[in-house]
C-alpha cells in the first residue's frame, strides 16, 4: 500500500520520539470504543483513528498518494491507520464522517439558507449555488457510503455528523481551554459558511439522538454569503489555484495597500461584494441589539458563492490594478468582515477556538487575537477539511448524533492534544538500504551515522550554521498543513537572502515568507506579545509582530510588513528537533532558524524515507538529508545553495 507501514518505534533511543499517548481500556478490564474518522471525498481527504477518544492516528490522503490535497476518497489513508493497530474493518465500532449530518428541514442551516433565498428570491446566483451544492453533497454522499461498503465496513457501523460541528469540537476538545467561545469559517459545510458556539468542559452524557452538553449554537451564517468563496474568486483571478494557494494571496498582500476609505480602492471594491448589515428583526441577548450579520452581493454582479467564479463587475473594476493591491484590498476585507461580525454582536471572549479553512489565514488569526477582550486564541492545528474528520472522530466517541455507541465517553473524557505527529514513521530498513545504495554507488553523497541523539544534532545544527540547507526527517509525520521539525527543511535566518535562494530552489513563488522555529526561552524576545500559554504559536498558525531585535538578526525570518509566523518548540515534547534548535542557537547566538516544509512546489510534504530521498537527491531540495540516524551530505563540490 504505497510504503504506508506500521509506526515504528525502533528508530533511536526512546527519547528521540514524541510520547505518545496511551489510550484507556487497554488493560484488559473493558474494550475500547474504536472510532474510524473519514474524510469526505471532496478535497484534502484523509483517515484517523481513536481509541476511547484518543486520536492515535491521523494522516491525509495526499502523503500515500503524492498528490497535493488529494480530494479522492481516502482508501490510503483509512488501511494506513487500521494497518497500524492491526485492525479489520469488523474490529471498528463506529465510521465517523464531517459532512452531511446537518441539513435536514427543521434545522437551523437550513433556515439561514432559506431565509437568504426568501430575502433574494429573483437571484438566480443564489438558486444555481442551492441546485449545485444539493447535487455534489448527494453525489459525494453516495460515493464516501459506497466506497466503506466496498472496503468491508457495514451500513451500521457509518454515522454523519454536522461539518461546522465537527471542525468546532475539534477546535475546543483539543485545546487547553474548560471553555471558550468557537467560531468557524470555510468555504461550505451543510449549508453554512460559519457558525458561533459557546463551549465548556462537562461531564454528562450526550442525549440520545442529540448534540453534545457544553456546546451551544449561537449563530450561523450561510453558505451563500461565504467570505472563504469570495477569497478564492480572487485566489483564482490573480493566476493561482483556488483552494491551494490562499496563502500566496496572504503573502501578497502585505506588499500592496488596499486604499481603505478611499473611493477605487480595493477594499472599497471588495467590499461591493461582501459586507456586515444589521437585521430589521430579532435580538442578540449578547448585546440587547439587532444582530449583525454577513452578507453578500446576490446579482452575481461582484460576488457568486463559487470557488472559481468571475463575478464581471467586481473583475471589470479591477482590471488595471496591481495584483499587490488587489491582495491587499481582499486580505483587509476578509479581516474587517470578520472581525467587525465578532465584535458588533459580542461573540468575543478571554478565550476563543477557531477552525475552517478561512482560519488558514495567520493574518486573520493575528487581527483576530488582537481584538479587545480576547485574551488567547487556540487555532485547531489541521483547521481546514483536511481535519474534518477529527471531529467526526471525536463525536462519534463521545456518542452524538443518531445510534449513540453504548461504551460512548461523556465530553469531558477528550483531553487536549499536545503534539500532532500522528502519521507514520520512516521505515528503519529503508533508511539503512538507501546509505547502502548511496556508498555502493558513488553518487558523490557521503554518508555519516550518528545513532546518539546529541551527536546527530550537533552535526545538523553545524550544517545549517555554515549555510546549508538541511531536510530533517525522522519520527512519526506532523498531521496537518504545517511542516513542524519531522518534515522540514532549516536554514540559517541570519541572511536574508536565504528566502530568496530557498523559494527559487524550491520552485515556490517568491514573496512566500519563510517562518522561524524557536525555544520558549527566546520566543519573548523575537515576537511582540507572545506569552508560553499562546498554544496556537507551537503550530505556525498564528502571526505576530516582531521585535526591532529579531527584525535585525533574523531577517530571513520577518515578512516585509513587520510579521513572523513562529514555530515556538517546546523542549520535553520534542527532544530531538528542540535540540538541533538548542545548539544552532548555542552555535550562532540567534535566536532562531528557518522552517519551511520538506516539499518541491506543487508536492505534498515528503512522507517515507523513499520521499525524502527523492526530494534531496533527484528534486535539490537540500544540501543535506539528515534522515535519522543517518546524515547524507553532498560530496560532489558544490558550495551551499548552488
Amino acid at each position: 500500500m504505497m510504503g504506508a507501514k506500521r509506526p515504528r518505534s525502533n528508530l533511536g533511543p526512546q527519547e528521540l520520539l514524541p510520547a505518545l499517548v496511551e489510550a484507556a481500556g487497554c488493560d484488559g478490564t473493558a474494550k475500547p470504543l474504536i472510532v474510524l474518522g473519514v474524510g469526505t471525498p471532496t478535497h484534502d481527504t484523509g483517515a484517523c483513528l481513536a481509541r476511547d477518544g484518543v486520536v492515535l492516528h491521523a494522516v491525509n490522503e495526499e502523503r500515500f498518494s503524492r498528490k497535493k490535497l488529494d480530494d479522492a476518497f481516502p482508501s490510503l489513508s483509512i488501511a494506513y491507520v487500521l494497518e497500524a493497530e492491526g485492525l479489520r474493518p469488523q474490529d471498528v465500532d463506529v465510521v465517523a464522517l464531517g459532512l452531511f449530518g446537518g441539513a435536514n428541514g427543521k434545522s437551523r442551516q437550513m433556515l439561514a439558507v432559506m431565509q437568504r433565498l426568501l430575502e433574494a428570491s429573483a437571484s438566480d446566483a443564489l438558486h444555481e449555488r442551492l441546485e449545485v451544492a444539493q447535487e455534489r453533497d448527494v453525489r459525494f454522499a453516495n460515493l464516501a457510503e459506497q466506497r466503506l461498503l466496498d472496503l468491508g465496513f457495514e451500513r451500521a457501523q457509518i454515522r454523519w455528523f454536522d461539518h461546522h460541528l465537527c471542525h468546532a469540537f475539534a477546535a475546543f476538545h483539543c485545546s487547553p481551554f474548560d471553555s471558550a467561545l468557537v467560531v468557524t469559517f470555510d468555504g461550505r459545510g451543510d449549508c453554512l459558511s460559519g457558525a458561533v458556539y459557546e463551549a465548556k468542559r462537562v461531564d454528562e452524557p450526550v442525549p440520545v439522538g442529540g448534540e453534545p452538553p457544553g456546546l451551544e449554537l449561537v449563530a450561523v451564517t450561510s453558505f451563500l454569503d461565504s467570505v472563504a468563496y469570495l477569497y478564492s474568486i480572487v485566489t483564482q483571478l490573480l493566476g493561482f489555484r483556488p483552494f491551494h494557494h490562499e496563502g500566496k494571496v496572504t503573502g501578497l498582500a502585505a506588499q500592496g495597500c488596499s486604499r481603505r476609505r478611499v473611493p477605487g480602492g480595493t477594499f472599497d471594491i471588495f467590499s461591493k461584494a461582501v459586507w456586515i448589515e444589521q437585521e430589521c428583526r430579532g435580538s442578540n441577548p449578547r448585546t440587547g441589539e439587532k444582530p449583525w450579520v454577513i452578507r453578500t452581493d446576490t446579482t452575481g454582479d461582484y460576488y457568486k458563492a463559487f470557488s472559481t467564479a468571475s463575478p464581471p463587475k467586481l473583475l471589470a473594476e479591477l482590471r488595471g490594478l496591481s495584483r499587490e493591491d488587489i491582495a491587499a484590498g481582499l486580505q483587509d476585507v476578509t479581516e474587517h468582515v470578520v472581525c467587525e461580525y465578532l465584535r458588533r454582536n459580542g461573540y468575543l471572549a478571554k478565550q476563543m477556538c477557531v477552525a475552517g479553512g478561512l482560519f488558514a489565514n495567520v493574518k486573520l488569526n493575528q487581527r483576530f487575537r488582537q481584538l479587545p477582550g480576547v485574551d488567547n486564541v487556540y487555532v485547531f492545528p489541521h483547521m481546514g477539511d483536511g481535519g474534518i474528520h477529527i471531529g467526526a472522530a471525536l463525536l462519534a466517541s463521545v456518542g452524538a448524533g443518531a445510534a449513540p455507541h453504548p461504551r460512548a465517553l461523556t465530553p469531558a473524557a477528550l483531553r487536549p492534544w499536545r503534539h500532532v505527529f500522528l502519521g507514520p514513521c520512516p521505515d528503519l530498513a529503508e533508511i539503512r538500504a538507501l546509505a547502502e545504495e548511496a556508498k555502493c554507488l558513488g553518487r558523490g553523497i557521503s554518508v555519516v551515522e550518528k545513532v546518539e541523539a546529541l551527536g546527530f544534532a550537533e552535526h545538523v545544527a553545524g550544517q545549517i550554521s555554515d549555510g546549508r540547507i538541511v531536510g530533517l526527517a525522522y519520527g512519526r509525520m506532523e498531521f496537518g498543513p504545517r511542516a513542524l521539525g519531522h518534515r522540514s527543511l532549516l536554514a540559517e535566518a541570519r541572511d536574508r537572502s536565504v528566502n530568496e535562494r530557498l523559494n527559487a530552489r524550491l520552485r515556490r513563488t517568491e514573496f512566500m515568507p519563510l517562518a522561524p522555529a524557536t525555544l520558549p526561552g527566546e520566543a519573548g524576545r523575537c515576537f511582540r506579545g507572545w506569552r508560553a500559554d499562546h498554544v496556537a504559536s507551537q503550530y505556525m498558525t498564528m502571526c505576530y509582530d516582531v521585535t526591532e531585535e529579531f527584525r535585525e538578526l533574523c531577517p530571513a525570518a520577518v515578512h516585509i510588513d513587520g510579521t513572523a509566523r513562529p514555530q515556538v518548540v517546546l523542549e520535553d515534547s520534542d527532544d530531538l528537533y528542540a535540540l538541533v534548535i538548542r545548539r544552532y542557537i548555542e552555535r550562532t547566538g540567534l535566536p532562531a532558524l528557518v522552517n519551511t516544509s520538506f516539499n518541491a512546489h506543487g508536492e505534498p510534504i515528503v512522507c517515507s524515507a523513499k520521499d525524502a530521498w527523492r526530494a534531496f537527491f533527484e528534486q535539490d531540495c537540500c544540501d543535506v538529508l539528515a534522515l535519522y540516524p543517518f546524515i547524507f551530505s553532498r560530496s560532489d563540490g558544490r558550495t551551499p545553495g548552488q
